[in-house]
C-alpha cells in the first residue's frame, strides 16, 4: 500500500512502482513539497519504518506511467468499441485485456490443432513371496506396482504400445511368465521447500488444498491483509501485500521466519543457510515482496486467533504461515528403493518391468 502524500521506501535492488509516482508526481508540480513511502503490510512497524526511510519523488516513474496510460489510451480506444459491438455487456479493453485475449486465442488454437496419440502402460502389482510352514510358499501384505520398461531387450518408451491389442497380448505374457528379482537399489532422495507464495502460486494451492476460487481466495486474503479485529479489540493485518509476483523477503522477514521454526519445531528443522528465493521470470517487478504472515509468532493454532478469524480466514492465513515457515525449512528427505525385475516369457527374451 502506498501513501502518496508521503512518499515511498527505497527499497535496495528492488523497483519502485509507478502509480503512486505518478500521483506524488502531480502534486509535485501543483508546487507542493510531496515524498513517497511504501509499505507492504499493514502494521505499525512497518509504517514507522516506511515513513522513515522516505524519498523524493522519482521523476522517471512519473514519466513511465504516463507512458502506461497513453499505451491504455491508444490500444484502449482502437480496441474497445470492437468489443462493444460483439459483447455489448462488456466494458473495454486495453494493453493488458488485448494481450490476454491473443494469449488466450493462440492456446486455443494449440488445442484445437493437437492431434491426440493413444498409447497404453502396462503396470504389474506385484505381493513379496514369502516361504511359509512345510515349504510352501505364501504371499506377503507388503507389495508395489511395477512398471514394463523393457521388451525383447529392447527399452520402452512413453508411446511404445500404441495400441490395445499389443498391450493385452503383454499382460497375458506377463501373467505366465515366471519372474525374479535382479536387483535392488536403495537411495535418500532430497526435496527442497517451495518458496513462499507469490499472487498466482497463492491462488493455485487455495483452489488445491482449499477447493477456493480465485476470486474468493483473493477476497480472503484482502481481509487477512487490511487486518481483522483481534480478542484484545485491536485490528492488526495477518499477511503481507497479495498482489506480487515476487518469492524474495526482507532480511528482517527472513530473521523472523528463522527464529519462528527454531521455536515451534526446534533449531534442527531450520536449513543450513538461509534461502533467498528470487523469481525467474524476466518481466518480473518485484516490487513487493512475496505473501506471507507480518508476525510468524501468530502461529495458526493459536486459541485466540483461531476465534478472531472465520473458518476460511483460518484456513488460508494456515495456508500461507505453513508455506513461509516450510520455505526456510531443512529439506525433506526421503528413502527411495529402485527393483529391476526380469521376467522370462515363452519363447522369447526377459522382459523387465522396474
Amino acid at each position: 500500500r502506498e501513501l502518496e502524500s508521503a512518499g515511498r521506501a527505497n527499497t535496495p535492488k528492488r523497483p519502485v512502482k509507478r502509480k503512486g509516482s505518478a500521483a506524488a508526481g502531480e502534486g509535485a508540480d501543483a508546487g507542493v513539497d510531496v515524498w513517497r513511502v511504501s509499505f507492504n503490510s499493514v502494521s505499525r512497524e512497518a509504517v514507522h519504518d516506511a515513513l522513515a526511510a522516505r524519498r523524493a519523488v522519482d521523476l522517471n516513474l512519473v514519466a513511465a506511467q504516463q507512458a502506461r496510460q497513453a499505451l491504455d489510451y491508444l490500444v484502449g480506444f482502437t480496441l474497445s468499441p470492437v468489443l462493444w459491438r460483439r459483447m455489448p455487456a462488456a466494458r473495454s479493453a486495453g494493453r493488458v485485456q488485448s494481450v490476454a485475449l491473443r494469449l488466450v486465442a493462440e492456446r486455443e488454437t494449440d488445442i484445437e490443432r493437437f492431434v491426440p496419440v493413444p498409447f497404453w502402460d502396462v503396470t504389474a502389482h506385484l505381493a513379496r513371496s514369502e516361504q511359509g510352514k512345510g515349504g510352501k510358499a505364501r504371499t506377503g501384505d507388503a507389495g508395489f506396482a511395477a512398471r514394463l520398461c523393457a521388451l525383447d531387450g529392447v527399452n520402452l518408451g512413453k508411446l511404445s504400445v500404441r495400441n490395445e491389442a499389443d498391450a493385452e497380448a503383454i499382460r497375458e505374457a506377463a501373467l505366465e511368465a515366471s519372474w525374479r528379482v535382479e536387483s535392488v537399489r536403495a537411495s535418500r532422495v532430497r526435496r527442497v521447500p517451495k518458496p513462499p507464495f507469490n499472487t498466482a502460486s497463492l491462488q493455485q494451492e487455495a483452489s488445491a488444498r482449499l477447493r477456493m476460487s480465485v476470486t474468493r481466495a483473493m477476497q480472503v486474503a484482502q481481509q487477512l491483509y487490511e487486518g481483522v479485529p483481534l480478542t484484545d479489540g485491536q485490528q492488526v493485518g495477518l499477511i503481507t501485500y497479495m498482489r506480487t509476483d515476487a518469492f524474495n523477503l526482507s532480511q528482517a522477514a527472513l530473521g523472523d521466519i528463522r527464529a519462528s521454526i527454531g521455536r515451534e519445531y526446534g533449531k534442527g528443522a531450520l536449513s543450513l543457510t538461509m534461502r533467498e528465493h528470487a523469481t525467474k521470470s524476466k518481466n518480473a517487478q518485484e516490487a513487493h515482496e512475496a505473501v506471507r504472515p507480518v508476525d510468524m509468532a501468530m502461529v495458526p493454532w493459536a486459541t485466540d486467533l483461531r476465534s478472531s478469524l472465520t473458518a476460511e480466514q483460518g484456513k488460508l492465513y494456515e495456508l500461507i504461515w505453513r508455506r513461509t515457515a516450510a520455505s526456510q525449512m531443512a529439506d525433506a528427505q526421503y528413502d527411495s528403493t529402485t527393483v529391476l525385475l526380469y521376467g522370462r516369457l515363452r519363447g522369447s527374451a526377459p522382459a523387465a518391468p522396474a
